[in-house]
């Protein structure tokens, strides 16, 4: 919404989180200075604080409006500061749900965020059906905007200016959305159990209806990236992200998750056979001496490099990573492939130089400088996902390393490369 340009006696300025002017077309707070405004409140230097802000000796006023300037000099309005929240990391319009809510039956609505872990609308309507209007959104907003919970009210509290007044908004009761239905009193089987006690753990819920989708339990993607985790430390290690969002429920998830444990077995027996013939036909010696290579490695490499260095092809500093990667590929191609996934691949990572946290699950040993590797606790990466440190450009190279946080699951076939830095609770699918 454009709102015209700055009066003569006033001046604006539109700055970012940091308190940094923004430029041309991009979003920022709306502070006002000039003559009409206030020196502070009597008596209050809290709210003074909270509402003024100095700048090179001129006192500005915050108005908590987010606009942008055009190239024209004219301000366009883009909607509230206090209504635009972060959760999880994404960055989320409450006024934006709140118009994809109206676009429905309903007569009111407002939106908020409850303990920085869920979103709740709050809806004005006599007869509405909350599946309704959880279809609604999930047709019209990505996942993360969903709404946890609908609250239908016949009618929302209002202040003395006949605004909707947040503060006298009931407390979700979270506790409605357990066993709700007779159809989750059929007994459960033991596979079925064991997820009913992770999908309590993990989206902190008593007693979940088996029958429910997690995000009717109230859950969020963070609850779900947890609940794949227990799920690999507790059930099956290559269980794939993508499965829980498919099939959100307990019973659905117990009958995928069912055939890949026979499966699962059947390869763990067959894998076991033939690493007995392949171990018997490969020599006790040629182990030692791929130990001895990682304990080169270590001697030759320096942990304190700098990377991102530019260096010249065919330097010495290249034929050193060349001999480092040639010893680390000799050794994938036997031993490690019987370690994948299990705390002694981890292991051997860290002796190599990598940074691997506590119940981490890796099953690739595509990694070309695995000691500029660092990856968080509980986290899982998939079969054949490339990790390349390395990058050329002309006759020169440069070495990069790759960081990825606690809870994140990077699947099959993905590929990370050149200074990826993935922060914690990411889900990366397949073909990336």
């Amino acid at each position: 919404i454009p709102i015209g340009v700055p009066l003569a006696s006033y001046r604006c300025l539109i700055l970012n989180d940091c308190l940094q002017c923004v430029v041309v077309s991009q979003e920022g707070e709306l502070y006002v200075g000039g003559v009409g405004v206030f020196l502070g409140y009597l008596g209050r230097d809290d709210l003074t604080a909270k509402a003024l802000l100095e700048v090179d000796g001129e006192i500005f006023y915050r108005t908590g409006d987010l606009v942008r300037m055009d190239n024209n000099g004219l301000l366009h309005y883009q909607g509230r500061k206090d209504h635009q929240i972060k959760l999880h990391g994404q960055r989320i319009e409450l006024g934006e749900i709140e118009q994809c809510l109206l676009k429905t039956s309903i007569s009111a609505c407002v939106v908020i965020k409850w303990d920085d872990d869920h979103l709740i609308a709050y809806v004005q309507s006599s007869n509405i059906d909350v599946e309704q209007l959880r279809k609604h959104c999930q047709s019209h907003l990505p996942p993360y905007m969903i709404p946890s919970l609908f609250v239908v009210l016949d009618k929302l509290p209002l202040n003395a200016n006949g605004k909707i007044d947040r503060k006298r908004l009931p407390a979700p009761q979270f506790s409605s959305l357990m066993n709700i239905d007779h159809t989750d009193v059929i007994s459960l089987t033991p596979l079925e159990e064991h997820l009913k006690r992770i999908f309590s753990k993990a989206f902190h819920n008593e007693s979940p209806n088996a029958n429910m989708p997690f995000g009717q339990l109230g859950g969020t993607s963070l609850d779900a990236m947890r609940a794949v985790v227990l799920i690999r430390q507790e059930i099956c290690t290559k269980f794939d992200a993508s499965l829980l969002f498919a099939n959100p429920s307990i019973r659905k998830l117990a009958q995928v998750i069912e055939p890949l444990l026979v499966i699962y077995e059947d390869s763990s027996v067959t894998n076991t056979t033939l690493q007995v013939q392949e171990d018997q036909d490969r020599s006790m010696p040629s182990l030692c001496v791929e130990i001895l290579g990682i304990i080169l490695l270590r001697l030759l490499f320096n942990p304190g490099e700098i990377t991102n260095q530019v260096e010249k092809l065919y330097s010495w500093h290249y034929y050193r990573w060349w001999f480092l990667n040639s010893l680390w590929s000799t050794n994938n191609s036997y031993w490690l492939k019987h370690l994948l996934g299990t705390p002694f691949y981890n292991s051997y990572l860290r002796l190599c130089g990598a940074k691997i946290g506590c119940h981490t699950h890796i099953y690739t040993t595509l990694i070309d400088s695995p000691w500029l590797l660092e990856v968080g606790e509980s986290s899982f990466i998939g079969e054949e996902v490339v990790l390349s440190s390395l990058s050329y450009q002309d006759q020169t190279y440069q070495l990069h390393r790759i960081c990825i946080g606690s809870y994140c699951s990077i699947n099959t076939h993905s590929v990370l490369y050149e200074d990826v830095i993935i922060e914690d609770y990411v889900y990366i699918d397949r073909y990336h």
